[in-house]
């Protein structure tokens, strides 16, 4: 678990059980199930972008994105976003895209890399949102397993896998810290305490930037966890992105839920708990304290930090 001045503790604990995979209703056979429906490719990433990715911003922006998909370099991936964007278009067919996730995602063995996990994890929080909480937990976990043998809880594993491309880093950092709030939220949800996967892996992974760093390319500092403990003592020209609090927010929801799941409560980790609710909120910058910028944009990942903390 988190420890002041420690990096957090992050691992897999034994295989679970499995449910079902999700399966579209039976239709006829269809020769146009490569993604040649009704939607275009580009309407749909359109949607996904619109509706999905203001809350879960870990996949790379859609310019690049869009190249990828191009490219045909992540099929798997392309397959569950342009799922996710028909599940916003009333004139999609759903069902043919689900399927195609199914197919590239399940049926036949993806590709062992980051895109897959990003993939199992936007099906993640679909089927939570779906109210497929079992289901949900399983495909997050899939992910975490896959992430670890990749090794992307290391300090290197963005930069190495990077290509030099600061924005891909930072993709890479975001879809692991994703994978670590999700996870909490789902366990949280399902009342699955005894099974969050922390155990003895640490995570050397940076913070994630602000998201309008992220979309454009501005990205300079790579803080730590270990800097945001510390924030009490950094001077006020030090700040942190709504990513931070987001993080921090799952981890305190974490801790609340063992203390649950473990009766009688402890008093002295309902202090603690109790003190670090309180810092996280004594600390909030004035900027962080209003979910509207000054632009007028709504921060959704902000938004969801302070719902984990009530």
């Amino acid at each position: 678990m988190f420890t002041a001045g420690k990096p957090p503790d992050f691992s897999i604990a034994a295989e679970d059980s499995r449910p079902p995979l999700r399966s579209p209703p039976a239709k006829e056979p269809s020769n146009q199930l490569d993604i040649t429906h009704t939607a275009s490719s580009v309407h749909l990433l359109g949607l996904f972008y619109s509706y999905f990715f203001p809350a879960h911003p870990f996949v790379l922006p859609r310019g690049h994105l869009s190249d990828k998909f191009n490219k045909n370099e992540c099929p798997q991936l392309q397959a569950v976003v342009e799922y996710l964007g028909a599940c916003h278009d009333p004139m999609a067919r759903k069902t043919d895209y689900l399927e195609m996730v199914n197919r590239r995602l399940f049926v036949t063995p993806p590709p062992q890399n980051p895109y897959t996990v990003q993939a199992l994890l936007l099906f993640a929080i679909d089927a939570h949102a779906n109210h497929e909480k079992d289901r949900a937990l399983d495909m997050v976990r899939r992910g975490i397993r896959l992430a670890l043998d990749l090794g992307m809880h290391s300090s290197v594993f963005a930069t190495t896998h990077g290509f030099g491309d600061v924005v891909i880093e930072e993709c890479w950092r975001r879809t692991f810290w994703e994978l670590y709030i999700i996870e909490r939220v789902l366990a949280a949800d399902s009342r699955a305490s005894e099974s969050i996967l922390i155990t003895r892996t640490p995570i050397a992974v940076p913070l994630p930037c602000e998201e309008s760093e992220y979309l454009t390319g501005n990205i300079y500092k790579h803080q730590t966890f270990e800097d945001f403990e510390n924030r009490a003592f950094l001077g006020d020209d030090i700040t942190f992105s709504s990513y931070a609090y987001r993080i921090d927010a799952a981890r305190i929801l974490a801790s609340t839920l063992r203390l649950a799941a473990n009766p009688p409560p402890d008093e002295t980790t309902i202090e603690k708990i109790d003190h670090e609710l309180g810092q996280w909120c004594l600390y909030l910058p004035d900027t962080k304290r209003t979910l509207v910028s000054k632009d007028g944009i709504y921060d959704e990942v902000l938004f969801h930090a302070h719902a984990l903390t009530f």
